[in-house]
Formats: structure tokens, C-alpha cells, sequence
């Protein structure tokens, strides 16, 4: 039996499930493996990420440079600056730090302070208090660095998932043992941990297609749909 009719006996009806809890545990295992790697997305996520590294590694190269040298902040542009919503870049003291209680928050970079305005409160920063120094190249050369480990995080999210996934198993298997007990039909654990990998397979896809959080009303739908398998 392949995976695709696998698939398709776990999530079209009911009547599949005795041909799945006959099959051997193994391809119940691989199914959900392979039913993870589609859903995760790994390759898509990790691809879609190293892109934004890019992006942010070449939007950090261009523009005026900046940067932090000997306690002081130095910035070759015109100014004020605004890099971003609710910065200000100003090292010619004509931005009073004042003028950010205009705003709910906002932050001011002078020549050798930084405001934090965070109403109502105003912290400040010396600079020379920061024990190193950075320019624009190497704060564009460390988002560079730090994406290119978004491959082995992709990997560990995947591996995270699929022992969460496996574990999410057999307290399904546990509670299928319980119901056919019940009724006076005892199963070998075995089987019903068969049975619970395939009858997650509605609940993962309902989970990563629609993002329902383990947090929210999707706890009660993911294991509700589980358990109804």
C-alpha cells in the first residue's frame, strides 16, 4: 500500500481503518513523517527565510553608513534620520529627545546617548557604557551568519514536531485501548498505536494549513478530530 492510499484511507471515512490497523506500524511511522515534511513545509520555510536573511543582509549594506566607534554613534546621511517607525537618528543635537513624547513610543539616537521613550517613561543610554564597536558591513555580515543556520533550525523544528507527533500518538493509543475496552474488545497496544498515527492525519493537516494554536479552540479541534479516528 503507498503513502498516498494510506492517506487516503486515514482521512476519507472510517472504512479505511481496517485495512491501516492491519499494516504493520512501521508505514504508519513513515506516513507520519512524511505527512510532517509536507506539512512543515522545512525546505519552503527555510527557503522563504534565507530570502528575508538576504534581503535584510543587503537592505543593512546600502543606504548611508552607520555605525558605533569609541562610544561614539556616527551616521552619514542627512538628519534627522528616520531608518524606521518611530527611530530617529540624530547626532547634530537638533532632535530634542523631548520631542518623542509626541509619540506612544519611540527611540532617539544622538552622538553618545540613546532615549527610549515608552510612555510615560524616558530611559537613557550612555554609549560608551556599550563594550563594543560595530559599523554597517558587520551588522549586514552577522544577519548574513545567523541565516545561514536556518537550514539545521529547520531540521531541529521538523525533528521537534515529529517526537511531539509520536508521543501526541500514544496517548491516542491509550485512550483507543480504553474505548474498545469498554466494549469488551481489548487491543494490543501495538495496534492502537498504528491506529492513532493514521488518525492524526486530519488534525496535523487541519493544524498547519489553518495555524491553530495548541493554546487555543484549536487544542479542542485537533483532539477531537483525533480521537473521533
Amino acid at each position: 500500500m503507498g503513502f498516498f492510499q494510506r492517506l487516503k484511507d486515514a482521512t476519507i471515512g472510517f472504512s479505511g481503518y481496517a485495512r491501516l490497523g492491519r499494516s504493520r506500524w512501521a508505514f504508519g511511522f513513515m506516513t507520519l513523517v512524511l505527512l510532517i515534511s509536507m506539512a512543515v513545509g522545512v525546505a519552503r520555510w527555510t527557503k522563504e527565510v534565507r530570502e528575508f536573511g538576504q534581503v535584510a543582509a543587503q537592505e543593512l549594506a546600502s543606504g548611508p553608513d552607520w555605525g558605533l566607534v569609541d562610544g561614539e554613534f556616527h551616521y552619514d546621511g542627512p538628519m534627522p534620520a528616520f531608518p524606521a517607525e518611530n527611530i530617529v537618528i540624530d547626532t547634530t543635537g537638533k532632535y530634542d529627545p523631548e520631542q518623542l513624547r509626541t509619540m506612544r513610543q519611540g527611540i532617539l539616537i544622538t552622538q553618545d546617548r540613546m532615549y527610549n521613550w515608552n510612555s510615560p517613561r524616558m530611559q537613557e543610554l550612555d554609549l560608551a557604557e556599550i563594550p563594543f564597536t560595530f559599523t554597517r558591513a558587520d551588522m549586514s555580515a552577522l544577519v548574513q551568519g545567523i541565516y545561514g543556520f536556518v537550514p539545521v533550525l529547520g531540521i531541529l523544528t521538523f525533528l521537534f514536531q515529529l517526537g511531539f507527533k509520536a508521543f501526541d500518538a500514544v496517548i491516542l493509543a491509550w485512550i483507543g485501548q480504553l474505548a474498545v475496552k469498554v466494549n469488551g474488545r481489548p487491543a494490543p497496544f501495538g495496534q492502537a498505536y498504528q491506529i492513532a498515527l493514521y488518525a492524526m492525519t486530519i488534525p496535523i493537516i487541519i493544524q498547519w494549513i489553518f495555524g491553530l494554536s495548541s493554546f487555543s479552540m484549536g487544542f479542542f479541534i485537533w483532539w477531537g478530530v483525533g480521537v473521533l479516528y
